[in-house]
């Protein structure tokens, strides 16, 4: 999707965003608006839903949901001089649907290419968790805070010993070479650390047991993961 805010904009429009950011700051939209929206999907159907959205709170944030309107902002937008940034987000499923996520996957393949095709450049915002399912980012989500309070005790201790971690990792079945545990602990601190003992400001700041680029990720992350009695299992890795 691309935002749909120009350059200028009439009293009226600008009387309408006013009023839709201000209920979707509200508590009631923030807590409800996700069930809301996911019954009118089952009881209206998805064209009449998305119908009501595009006409609504959509039309301020978004072009729709096909290429065509995808294309049309964009260029509306370069009349203006304003750059377009096509953002795509899938939230809400359940439970994982390889056929589905592949779907969402070769549709963001063609807004790739119509946002570039002729162009001097492009844009795509794509949500982290834009491809994966409810259930599976729960489970990671629940390893991420076991990995902090029961391996590092970041709500038990004010800093930890690397005897401390390798003790953390036995009592949960987590094996390790003295190579691994080392380089993991190490990986911890912040670079002007010379001591050995880490503290609970570098836990909050370094310790992702999910870490992005598989360079940084390592078969002992994935181990505390699997070890952490969450649920994760290797297929949601």
């Amino acid at each position: 999707m691309i935002s749909a805010i120009f350059a200028k904009d009439s009293t009226p429009l600008l009387m309408k965003k006013f009023l839709v950011y201000k209920l979707m700051g509200s508590n009631l939209f923030i807590n409800h608006s996700l069930t809301a929206m996911q019954a009118a999907y089952k009881i209206l159907g998805v064209t009449a839903t998305n119908f009501v959205i595009n006409r609504s709170v959509g039309s301020l944030f978004t072009s729709g949901e096909t290429l065509d309107s995808l294309v049309k902002d964009i260029n509306e937008h370069q009349k203006h001089n304003v750059g377009g940034v096509a953002n795509y987000v899938v939230e809400g499923l359940a439970v994982m649907d390889e056929e589905y996520i592949q779907g969402v996957y070769e549709h963001l393949m063609e807004s790739i290419q119509v946002n570039t095709e002729g162009r001097d450049e492009g844009h795509l915002a794509l949500k982290l968790t834009g491809l994966i399912s409810t259930d599976v980012m729960t489970r990671m989500s629940r390893a991420q805070q076991a990995y902090m309070d029961n391996i590092l005790k970041f709500n038990k201790q004010e800093t930890i010993t690397i005897d401390d971690l390798q003790t953390s990792m036995l009592e949960r079945g987590i094996h390790y070479t003295e190579e691994e545990v080392n380089s993991h602990f190490e990986s911890l601190k912040f670079a002007t650390n010379n001591t050995d003992t880490v503290s609970r400001l570098e836990i909050y700041a370094n310790a992702h047991l999910f870490r992005l680029g598989s360079e940084l990720r390592t078969d002992l992350h994935e181990r505390i993961a699997l070890g952490l009695g969450v649920g994760l299992s290797e297929d949601d890795l």
